[in-house]
């Protein structure tokens, strides 16, 4: 399968559950899929107006394509995904997580010593 094939499977499953975005740039990278979720639970006592407490839980997904998975690249790759975690996360007082995924793909192998 190559790599456009495999983005579309991808934002194919991913549209099921979150909210997609193709062809972004974030943070100045470039993302090929940007795929988010959120949700707000809580509860309430008697009323939906009594509300006891409630908590927002996030999942950002951020599926990078290489030509050719290199250190360099894959270094990039992993310092923006930390850098998400202080700029897109909202730290608010409801917030209870958010998970972030990285998924890198490419239609060759790594380079030697990426793998150890």
């Amino acid at each position: 399968m190559n790599t456009n094939d495999y983005l579309l499977l991808l934002e194919e499953m991913y549209e099921k559950y979150f909210t997609v975005e193709k062809n972004v740039k974030l943070l100045d990278m470039p993302i090929d899929i940007y795929a988010r979720f959120s949700d707000v639970g809580g509860r309430t006592f008697v009323t939906q107006k009594d509300i006891i407490d409630k908590f927002e839980v996030n999942e950002f997904c951020f599926v990078k394509s290489f030509d050719e998975i290199t250190t360099g690249n894959l270094n990039d790759f992993t310092n923006f995904l930390k850098l998400t975690t202080e700029k897109m996360v909202n730290h608010s007082r409801d917030h209870k997580c958010t998970t972030i995924t990285g998924v890198i793909i490419s239609g060759k192998s790594p380079a030697k010593g990426i793998k150890e």
